[in-house]
């Protein structure tokens, strides 16, 4: 910025010095050398006023600059944890919508077996030909096959709620 003043500044010098005085209507215009010197000190006296003016422009502009920068790095770390956070819950209810499909199976499955006994009693009832004990072998076997199944699935549950880390959801079924 100064070296283009600097040339300016020169240039008036040189094309005042060499161009001679006009004369309008008659008139002779004469400029004087301390006139020069005063108009030029004058002229270099507003260009350093500019410049300092631009200076602070700069300043404010890169400052501004600055605070942006900050700004939008902080709204994309925000953006990324809430981003994550949102993948994390998916996950877990995805791992919650398998699990209760499961669950739902399992329950079904062991109301299956409970209607097949109460079907058999019934039958048993009405058909006095069948030994009760043969009957109450088979019932308590499959009983037994019932629990044994609740006792995988409680074991399952535990493994899923520790993974998930929630409260306990056990299914509370209870055998006769």
């Amino acid at each position: 910025m100064k070296e283009h003043i600097a040339i300016i500044i020169l240039g008036s010098i040189i094309a005042i010095s060499i161009c001679p005085a006009y004369s309008y209507a008659g008139d002779e215009i004469t400029i004087t050398s301390r006139e020069i010197v005063e108009k030029l000190s004058r002229l270099e006296s507003l260009f350093y006023g500019l410049e300092k003016r631009f200076e602070s422009f700069e300043k404010y502009v890169e400052k501004r600059l600055d605070d942006y920068k900050w700004t939008f790095g902080i709204f994309i770390t925000a953006l990324f944890a809430v981003l994550g956070y949102i993948i994390l819950e998916i996950i877990k209810l995805k791992q919650i919508t398998v699990y209760t499909q499961q669950n739902t199976a399992t329950k079904d499955d062991v109301a299956v077996i409970q209607k097949g006994i109460e079907t058999l009693q019934n039958n048993i009832s009405a058909q006095p030909k069948l030994e009760i004990s043969e009957f109450k072998k088979t019932a308590e076997e499959e009983i037994r096959i019932v629990k044994k199944d609740q006792i995988k699935l409680n074991e399952k549950i535990d493994q899923i709620l520790q993974y998930l880390k929630l409260p306990d959801l056990k299914p509370t079924m209870q055998m006769a």
